[in-house]
């Protein structure tokens, strides 16, 4: 989440720790040498977050101009083509997308996505006509003062996320980025049962079920990434380090029975 405090000219921005890297990539771009905050859960339901605070005039001006004024969220309307023009209009709303919007697999496949993003209803309304023109269709509730837009189905939903990512310049969540791609990817198995197992993931069946242990063994990069009880779970953790990492290698796609 962010906050644009425009009295004092101070940005701040707080996101999942397991976000760090796309923190840190924004300090870089933007020059900075502040320090990035960890900031500690409060509640065993809470992640831990880490926090960037940056002050400066002429930044805070800029993004007043382009409409990001204090306390926006109500009120946000959608950029002008002068503000953002038409060959960054995608990243603009792969940004927008990455901070309030999300890609949820039905019952943990990739048949049967649902894809999110709210907004207020000024933003969602032209938001509504961008994804008409990506020949995608979005419905739009209201379950409070937020909207929220949602698209459902395979197909037009990664049509929709290959608009999104196409050209990327890396600033993205890997996380979300790692979602559409195992949606991208899917491929209904040909076999029943589980008798494949994924690459770089291997079971250990123990007194109390099945453990998923996730090891990076790429020549460029050796990373025990963790054990999960969850197998879905296990492959989105093999997919986000393979992405951190940089590594050319294919993703793992969660295959449901």
């Amino acid at each position: 989440d962010g906050y644009h405090y425009t009295a004092k000219h101070v940005m701040v921005l707080r996101l999942q720790a397991r976000d760090s890297i796309l923190v840190g990539k924004l300090n870089q771009v933007l020059g900075s040498n502040r320090p990035i905050r960890h900031v500690p859960r409060q509640q065993p339901t809470q992640q831990d977050q880490v926090c960037l605070v940056v002050s400066n005039l002429r930044l805070s001006d800029a993004l007043i101009k382009q409409g990001m004024y204090q306390a926006k969220s109500l009120t946000l309307t959608f950029p002008t083509s002068d503000q953002v023009p038409k060959n960054l209009l995608r990243h603009f709303v792969r940004g927008y997308y990455d901070g309030d919007g999300g890609l949820c697999l039905s019952r943990g496949r990739a048949t049967h996505p649902s894809l999110s993003i709210c907004a207020s209803l000024p933003f969602a309304l032209a938001l509504i006509d961008i994804v008409k023109a990506q020949g995608c269709h979005m419905t739009l509730h209201k379950p409070s003062a937020i909207h929220s837009l949602t698209m459902t189905g395979r197909v037009q939903c990664v049509r929709f996320c290959d608009w999104m990512y196409q050209d990327v310049n890396g600033l993205f969540l890997p996380r979300k980025y790692a979602k559409y791609l195992e949606c991208k990817n899917y491929v209904r198995p040909k076999r029943k049962g589980r008798s494949s197992i994924y690459r770089g993931i291997s079971i250990h069946r123990g007194a109390t079920g099945l453990r998923y242990v996730v090891r990076i063994t790429h020549p460029q990069c050796k990373q025990y990434v963790g054990t999960y009880r969850d197998e879905q779970e296990a492959v989105q953790a093999y997919n986000e380090t393979i992405i951190r990492s940089g590594l050319n290698v294919p993703l793992n796609v969660f295959n449901q029975p």
